[in-house]
């Protein structure tokens, strides 16, 4: 009896532990289906809110993309207007420039030719005092300019004036020469508005400074030795010659080897350029880069231009621009870009 009742208890308990254990079992992988699951759902979550990402973001590519190659189109189709052309020449190009350097840029800010043009009074010629004209000592001058051109002027004076003018000669020159080879065997002139055309002659202005033509750097050399005392009035009060250099100080200040002019209205390396009033290159890129600003290739193109812009390297960084510019209006963005083999 007794051993019954024993194995009926054992029996009992047995069997709910193996009850306990089975449902335990079956618990846990339901638990782990539903783990399962719902890591599924995450994971599709987040593939959905990845793939919207990507749509949303080809989208605002693809914008981009037209607003930036309507920009070009536009500035294309302004270029090939042939009207709206205007021709400027070395003076009207430069003087400007070299105006605002003059405020804070040396050699520039120190001589100021441009914007206080030498007088007779710097040279030591004085016939007028207060708005009155002393007729007995023009009248002198005007004599000896006519006779042997000897008169008591302030070397110092015209020395000052004749180095300042031979520098900016020499920046000039050499930024004129510059500013050509922009326009030599390749085809850019069409593509240069006047905003263009200024801002690479301020760039070759500065860049001049440092490192001015050869050629011209020989010519100014030549003046300088040509330049000697004393000076003398050679045919007008205006006038005078020093050595082999002449100075014309009125109406419009002037320096001459010879003939040939350095520095003044007109110019040794006298030069213009024909640009489009309509068009700007320049500013068509800035359109571009500002609403493409976040665009990995239109920044790496931006940095190579300001690069080249940087060293001087006008033609290279506006036949960069004008590339970049047609490819877009072309629809050929994904296009490579090699700036050195363009023409």
């Amino acid at each position: 009896m007794r051993k019954s009742l024993f194995f009926l208890l054992f029996f009992l308990i047995f069997s709910n532990v193996a009850i306990a254990g089975i449902t335990a079992d079956v618990g846990k992988r339901k638990d782990m289906q539903n783990m399962k699951e719902k890591t599924q759902m995450v994971e599709k979550n987040k593939q959905q809110r990845q793939a919207k990402t990507k749509r949303e973001e080809q989208r605002r590519e693809q914008t981009i993309r037209e607003a930036i190659q309507k920009i070009a189109r536009q500035a294309l189709s302004a270029r090939e207007n042939t009207q709206m052309k205007i021709t400027i020449s070395v003076p009207e190009l430069f003087y400007p420039i070299i105006a605002e350097l003059e405020k804070e840029k040396e050699p520039f800010s120190v001589c100021k030719l441009v914007t206080f043009p030498p007088t007779l009074e710097e040279v030591g010629i004085a016939f007028e005092h207060d708005g009155v004209i002393d007729l007995t000592l023009k009248q002198y001058l005007e004599s000896k300019a006519v006779g042997d051109g000897i008169v008591s002027l302030d070397e110092e004076g015209v020395k000052e004036i004749t180095n300042c003018a031979l520098d900016y000669s020499l920046i000039l020159g050499s930024a004129i020469i510059k500013l050509n080879k922009l326009y030599n065997k390749s085809n850019i002139q069409s593509w240069l508005g006047v905003k263009d055309l200024k801002k690479y002659a301020r760039i070759a202005i500065l860049n001049s400074i440092e490192k001015p033509e050869e050629g011209v750097k020989e010519t100014i050399d030549i003046a300088k030795k040509a330049f000697s005392f004393p000076c003398r009035l050679w045919k007008n009060i205006d006038t005078l010659q020093c050595g082999g250099v002449t100075l014309v100080l009125h109406p419009n200040f002037q320096i001459s080897l010879g003939r040939q002019i350095l520095y003044g209205d007109r110019f040794l390396f006298n030069s213009e350029w024909t640009v489009s009033t309509a068009f700007s290159l320049d500013q068509t890129w800035e359109k571009i880069k500002t609403i493409a600003k976040d665009d990995a290739k239109i920044r790496s193109w931006a940095k190579t231009i300001e690069k080249m812009e940087a060293e001087g390297e006008i033609k290279k960084a506006a036949l960069t621009k004008k590339h970049v510019i047609q490819m877009i209006a072309e629809g050929r963005y994904g296009v490579n870009l090699n700036p050195f083999n363009f023409r």
